[in-house]
């Protein structure tokens, strides 16, 4: 049910989005589902958040970066500019 709920209120419109504007111009999007990014705006929960919005821009400006074994071997990796 969270899945369809926020597939709807966010992936569908940004997909539609991408589309509609890439008839125009170039248009480069993602998809972050990392499920077991660290959560640092959100209060914490009895369970986890999952892959949720915004958990992606620690990885994007490398907040992450400086916090020392914040992330695992793997999350680093894709923390890593390419």
């Amino acid at each position: 049910m969270g899945a369809a709920g926020t597939d709807g209120v966010f992936a569908c419109p940004a997909l539609a989005v991408n589309l509609d504007a890439s008839k125009f111009v170039p248009v480069h999007a993602y998809e972050f589902s990392d499920e077991n990014a660290p959560e640092r705006f959100l209060p914490p929960l009895g369970f986890p958040y999952g892959a949720a919005y915004a958990s992606e821009i620690q990885y994007l400006l490398r907040i992450a970066a400086a916090i020392p074994g914040s992330l695992t071997a793997d999350q680093q990796k894709l923390a890593a500019p390419e």
